[in-house]
């Protein structure tokens, strides 16, 4: 915990002295990741050699120079200008970032993509600004409005399919590195063990957190630190213990193992381990540092990592 601390205090310190070096390095780490994986599906054999790493240095010269700092500045002008997280204020500044800001950043990114690879930069912006502005406009508001529905109307349902798809996604992100990428000898994704992890995410996982956390909101009403505090330590030693028994049972049960109870035997301890030293300084940093209007998203990125955790340690061999 001590060096987990030491990390968390060592990140808040970089964000707080050099927030516009830190956006950078961390957009260009987001846009030399995108263009990576465009570049592995548009590869049929998913070799490294086959890479163009000239289009990763354009994106991450483009990227570092027009999303981090600007972003950051923008943000913190926002912040001030409309503080506080209520519907109103949150509203004004997705409409302000939406119709003003990222117009003006789109077009910078296009510009200078263009200049970087000898085109022509204005014709190049013309053609792609419009088609990216109406897209992300058009999807954003589409999704947006659905999720709101169903998270208010079905928040069963949704959050079943959320965690189904994140169970699936994470298993799946670990079969490609194991059998099509870090080997020479290529396989085929085991869709069984696929399936797997779509019925403890769907069926399992989603509805139990959903009727959960709607219990633990009502019983400690408020965001005081000490409420928050409760929260995370029933959430981690009363449901998490349960949840990781239940999912190595519920998988031996599904694998037809003779033994179901084997396999939690060998792997729970490590485990629950693995989760306390994951979710409590996850969790922390989530509620005391976190932007309430990004805890959403930083609690999804959270969950698919630990997921991917989840299945790595499932795949390894019981002894």
């Amino acid at each position: 915990m001590s060096k987990l601390s030491k990390i968390t205090n060592i990140s808040k310190n970089l964000l707080s002295k050099y927030p516009s070096i830190c956006n950078i390095v961390i957009f260009g780490g987001f846009c030399v990741a995108a263009e990576t994986s465009q570049q592995m599906l548009s590869h049929n054999d998913s070799c490294f050699r086959c890479f163009d790493p000239s289009s990763l240095y354009t994106y991450v010269f483009c990227a570092t120079l027009t999303q981090g700092a600007p972003l950051t500045y923008w943000y913190k002008w926002l912040d001030l200008k409309y503080p506080g997280t209520t519907a109103t204020a949150i509203t004004k500044k997705m409409v302000l970032d939406l119709a003003i800001f990222n117009p003006i950043l789109l077009t910078s990114f296009f510009i200078l993509l263009g200049v970087v690879e000898k085109k022509n930069a204005f014709e190049h912006c013309r053609t792609k600004l419009i088609p990216t502005l109406v897209s992300i406009i058009f999807i954003m508001s589409k999704v947006l409005q659905r999720l709101r529905d169903l998270f208010s109307t079905r928040p069963i349902l949704t959050n079943a399919v959320v965690y189904g798809t994140l169970y699936v996604g994470a298993e799946c992100s670990q079969q490609v590195l194991e059998r099509k990428i870090l080997t020479t000898e290529k396989k085929n994704l085991d869709t069984d063990t696929l399936k797997r992890y779509v019925i403890f995410g769907t069926c399992i996982q989603g509805p139990i957190l959903t009727v959960w956390y709607r219990w633990l909101d009502s019983k400690f009403v408020g965001k005081a630190p000490s409420m928050i505090v409760k929260k995370v330590l029933i959430d981690q030693f009363v449901l998490t213990p349960h949840l990781v028994w239940l999912f190595f049972v519920a998988m031996s049960i599904m694998e037809g193992k003779k033994n179901i109870f084997e396999e939690c035997k060998q792997k729970y301890i490590p485990t629950f381990q693995k989760s306390c030293m994951f979710w409590l300084p996850a969790q922390t940093v989530n509620f005391f540092l976190m932007p309430p209007a990004f805890r959403v998203v930083y609690v999804g990125m959270c969950s698919f990592m630990w997921v991917n955790i989840l299945c790595y340690v499932k795949r390894q061999n019981v002894k």
